[in-house]
């Protein structure tokens, strides 16, 4: 439960910085894009959604009460994250970037949800039992 406290500040404290193209659209839809030069925040946008989704997976699967900490609670119910795919074009960019980066998974979570990354399994696990999986082009 001291979890989901603090993924829940951790979102409010990203709902408080993020930019408007960086926050979860509403409505019914199957693809999100986010087309942004450098420095547009499209990593952190990735990362904090998918924090969001993992947190309220892990809220809706009966182990806690949610505390409505999902990127838009309009989306709380239809958008849940126990499987992850992370593709990036090799598996250094998404080992560098989207998981060890400064804007990655591993720098957005809270340090008692933070996953551990498994770089031989190429794989993040997060202690609520998500995982991301590592994929690439050249795989």
């Amino acid at each position: 439960m001291i979890a989901l406290a603090l993924e829940h500040q951790k979102h409010k404290a990203w709902m408080t910085h993020a930019h408007k193209h960086q926050i979860e659209p509403t409505g019914d839809w199957t693809t999100w894009l986010i087309l942004g030069g450098r420095g547009a925040g499209k990593t952190r946008a990735g990362a904090e959604w998918i924090r969001a989704l993992v947190a309220d997976g892990a809220a809706n699967d009966g182990s806690a009460v949610s505390d409505g900490s999902a990127a838009n609670d309009d989306n709380a119910d239809r958008h849940t994250a126990r499987a992850i795919a992370l593709v990036a074009e090799t598996y250094a960019d998404a080992r560098e970037v989207m998981i060890e980066g400064p804007s990655g998974l591993c720098a957005v979570a809270a340090d008692l949800s933070r996953p551990t990354y498994e770089p031989s399994r190429r794989r993040l696990v997060w202690p609520n039992g998500a995982v991301a999986y590592a994929f690439s082009a050249e795989d």
